[in-house]
C-alpha cells in the first residue's frame, strides 16, 4: 500500500497474487512493487518512506532518474552495505555518514549499545545532527516522522471492518477494499467540509445513507403491475376480513 503520510489518504494499493510474469528479470520483486505503486507520482519531486525489506541503492538509483527520493532502514545484508561499517559498534549516539557518487547519504546511527540503524537517503544533501542528549541525525528524524502512514492506516481498517468469517479470499479482499473505501470517504469528507467528525459516526451515517439508496433501488425495480397485484390482494383481504364479521 502506497499511504499519504500527512492525511493517511490510500494512495495506491493492488493485492500480491503470486510471481509476477511481467516483472523483468533485472527487477527485485521489492523494486518492482514500490515502482508499480509510485508510478501515478513519479516525476512529481515527491519522497517516499521505506523499510529495510525494500530499501537498497538499486532502487534508490531508479527513483531518483524519475524525480523521486527515497528515506528508509537498509538491511545490512546488502552487498552495498560495507560489512566492516554494519557489525561496527561506535560509541552510544554517535553517527557516521556516507556518501557516494549517486547522491546517496547512509546513516549509521548507534541507536543501542549492541544495536546500530542504517539509512538511506537521496533527500538529504546535507545532514544536520540533533543537539539533544540522543544526538538523533536529521535522517533519523525525518525516518521517525513519515514511516507510520501505513501502519496506522492498517489499524484504522481493523477497528472498524466489514470483514465476516469466510474461508474464500476473494471476500476477505472485497471487505479489505471496503473499509479502505470508507476510510478515504472520510479523510475527503473531513477535509472539504473541514468538520472534525469521528469515523465511528461517519461509517453510521455512512451506511443509513447507503441503505436508503439500496431501498429506492429496489422500490424502482418493482414493476407496476406486480404494484397493482399486490395493491388487488390487499383490497380482496380487506374485503374478506369485512365481510367475515357478518357471517
Amino acid at each position: 500500500m502506497l499511504v499519504d503520510n500527512d492525511t493517511k489518504y490510500l494512495c495506491n494499493a493492488f493485492p500480491y497474487l503470486g510471481k509476477d510474469e511481467l516483472r523483468s528479470a533485472n527487477e527485485s520483486l521489492p523494486e518492482s512493487v514500490v515502482m508499480r505503486l509510485m508510478s501515478p507520482y513519479l516525476n512529481k519531486g515527491r519522497n517516499v518512506t521505506t523499510d529495510n525489506f525494500i530499501t537498497s541503492a538499486s532502487l534508490a538509483r531508479t527513483l531518483k532518474a524519475k524525480d523521486t527520493s527515497i528515506v528508509g532502514t537498509i538491511s545490512r545484508t546488502r552487498r552495498e552495505v560495507p560489512a566492516v561499517l554494519a557489525m561496527e559498534r561506535a560509541p552510544l549516539h554517535e553517527t557516521t555518514l556516507l556518501r557516494n557518487g549517486d547522491g546517496a547519504t547512509l546513516t549509521v546511527y548507534q541507536g543501542k549499545v549492541n544495536k546500530n540503524v542504517l539509512l538511506l537517503s537521496t533527500l538529504h544533501s546535507t545532514i544536520d545532527i540533533g543537539t539533544n542528549h540522543k544526538k538523533l541525525p536529521e535522517t533519523v528524524q525525518f525516518y521517525n516522522k513519515s514511516k507510520c502512514g501505513v501502519y496506522i492506516l492498517d489499524q484504522m481498517a481493523r477497528r472498524y471492518s466489514t470483514r465476516a468469517a469466510a474461508r474464500r479470499w476473494p471476500v476477505h479482499v472485497f471487505c479489505n477494499i471496503l473499509d479502505l473505501a470508507a476510510i478515504n470517504a472520510w479523510i475527503i469528507y473531513r477535509g472539504v467540509t473541514g468538520e472534525k467528525t469521528s469515523r465511528h459516526d461517519f461509517l453510521r451515517q455512512l451506511g443509513e445513507e447507503l441503505r436508503e439508496v439500496y431501498k429506492e433501488k429496489r422500490e424502482s425495480m418493482v414493476p407496476k403491475h406486480n404494484e397493482e397485484e399486490q395493491s388487488q390482494d390487499k383490497k380482496s383481504k380487506q374485503k374478506a376480513s369485512v365481510s367475515s364479521r357478518y357471517v
